[in-house]
């Protein structure tokens, strides 16, 4: 199991004074714990079957740094604890190659029909 790494760009939908997280326009920090639950959730899809799927169920992240409008993140994640019910995750953002934020974050494993049987979701 290795680690992986995504690449974002900073886009107007990200920054905080969109998405109503803060006034100013850098990165907000829903846009970024966003960022890091996708390249979690990719990295997660390569270990299942096709009938099952992961779902967030905790997040806890550090936004320590502000990026700004068109500024690159790179998503880098580190597989913890991996089993058959839960992946646990240590999840690291870079802008420029310094540390923007730091988040640890689980995942359950589902089974799909059954989740969807379970939530009224058809």
């Amino acid at each position: 199991m290795g680690n992986l790494m995504m690449k974002f760009k900073v886009e107007e939908i990200h920054l905080a004074s969109r998405i109503g997280s803060g006034t100013l326009d850098v990165l907000g920090t829903p846009a970024l714990i966003g960022f890091m639950e996708k390249t979690a959730s990719s990295y997660a899809k390569t270990l299942v079957s096709q009938e099952k799927t992961t779902v967030g169920t905790k997040i806890e992240m550090e936004h320590l740094k502000p990026s700004k409008l068109d500024d690159e993140i790179e998503i880098e994640i580190f597989p913890e604890n991996i089993n058959d019910k839960t992946m646990f995750f240590k999840i690291t953002a870079y802008c420029h190659s310094e540390i923007v934020g730091k988040a640890s974050h689980t995942r359950a494993v589902i089974d799909i029909l059954k989740f969807k049987e379970k939530n009224n979701l058809f």
